[in-house]
């Protein structure tokens, strides 16, 4: 299968294969909490062709299939109810734990300054894209919690089913963004100068 063929898989979800783990946190506004594992994944070679390679042989493997970096979120839900003036309220908060992996090469030191150059423009545009991602499924889960605190029932039970349904729809309904956000962004992963020079040195 060609690499323009890949482009479709590449660029997100769960992750295998840890290196150099870094755990921090953030807490966000509106009853939404994330926190973020990052771990290495590594790939081999000198040449734009040889780091290609390997990724394609090694990639992260995930909920959707194989990729070149990944971002998988885990939620947490927390729905406590309380009845005021015969109409019961919740209080919602959500914990998003964010497992994110990026390429790192084995040896920069051995590439030459052109791949260097552009391999660095590859790990700068997973990061961001990865990036993107965590914005937009925090983003998802702030309006979420702000829809459902707003929402009111005479029984708190079927206040919190409520909720938990609605929370349900929020993350496929999220999910399916980031899907969109995904293949918008594999039409652009041919162009960048990492792939490029690849075509061009298996060619020759």
């Amino acid at each position: 299968m060609g690499l323009s063929r890949r482009v479709d898989l590449l660029l997100r979800l769960a992750l295998t294969g840890a290196v150099a783990v870094v755990l921090c946190s953030a807490t966000s506004r509106a009853g939404v909490t994330t926190s973020l594992y990052q771990q290495d994944h590594v790939v081999t070679g000198s040449t734009a062709a040889q780091l290609v390679r390997s990724m394609n042989a090694s990639p992260v493997r995930g909920d959707h299939g194989n990729a070149y970096a990944s971002i998988h979120p885990n939620y947490t839900l927390s729905v406590e109810t309380r009845e005021r003036g015969g109409i019961c309220r919740a209080s919602v908060d959500v914990a998003i734990h964010f497992r994110l992996t990026l390429p790192k090469a084995a040896n920069t030191g051995r590439m030459g300054r052109s791949t260097r150059s552009a391999w660095n423009g590859f790990v700068n545009f997973a990061r961001n894209h990865e990036a993107h991602h965590r914005v937009s499924y925090t983003e998802c889960a702030r309006s979420f919690v702000v829809r459902a605190e707003r929402m009111g029932d005479r029984q708190c039970f079927a206040l919190s089913s409520d909720i938990r349904q609605m929370f349900a729809k929020m993350k496929r309904d999220c999910e399916a963004k980031q899907l969109a956000f995904d293949r918008s962004q594999a039409r652009v992963l041919p162009g960048l100068s990492l792939f490029a020079m690849a075509r061009h040195q298996r060619r020759h």
